[in-house]
């Protein structure tokens, strides 16, 4: 069948574990183009959720769409995930407050970003550093090489090694001299308390 396309879409974690990790797997080095989903800006974020919520027929304030662009800083899944919750509280005649949502969002967005960290940390040494270095670039807003070198011990050049991975599957992103998590919802659940233990269980 040689005009069959597939497209498969995910995190990169996710896909890069499906397609380059085992080379016996029949997908294993497949992939002809790549193409990476960036966050959208702050209109073309808001225009996608007007058009999902017209298509929808639900009147949703602009003043909340605007706001959960804001917060969720303009990852499609995220903006689709408050999109589908919105739709569904105004369907069952809830409250559609931003807190509401935005909270029943991160609870069903912790579930997920739980497994895809386990996802990318599995099999992988000294999985501590890398939860270290995640849950101090939530806490501070960014890290630098020599920072996550004192945290973790090594030296600088070990540090970058990690902070190299953690850019390549998407959990970070370096900005000039600084590490930075991009995702606000990964920023938000790094945050809690009990971020590293419910990583672990799910490896």
């Amino acid at each position: 069948m040689p005009n069959l396309i597939c497209v498969l879409m995910g995190s990169i974690a996710s896909l890069r574990s499906t397609l380059e990790i085992n080379e016996y797997k029949p997908l294993y080095g497949r992939v002809e183009e790549e193409i990476i989903l960036l966050p959208f800006g702050e209109g073309l974020a808001r225009g996608y959720l007007t058009a999902g919520f017209n298509e929808c027929g639900v009147d949703v304030p602009s003043t909340l769409i605007e706001e959960a662009t804001l917060r969720l800083g303009g990852f499609p899944g995220w903006l689709a995930m408050f999109g589908r919750i919105t739709t569904r509280r105004i369907i069952q005649g809830k409250s559609i407050t931003i807190e509401d949502i935005i909270g029943e969002l991160e609870h069903r967005a912790s579930q997920i970003i739980y497994g895809e960290i386990a996802r990318l940390l599995r099999g992988k040494k000294n999985v501590n550093y890398y939860l270290k270095i995640i849950k101090e670039c939530a806490d501070e807003g960014e890290v630098t090489v020599s920072r996550v070198s004192k945290i973790i011990r090594k030296a600088p050049s070990t540090a970058v090694f990690y902070l190299n991975t953690l850019v390549e599957n998407g959990v970070l992103m370096k900005k000039d001299d600084y590490y930075v998590i991009p995702d606000p919802m990964i920023r938000r659940v790094a945050r809690r308390p009990g971020f590293e233990r419910e990583v672990k269980i799910r490896l």
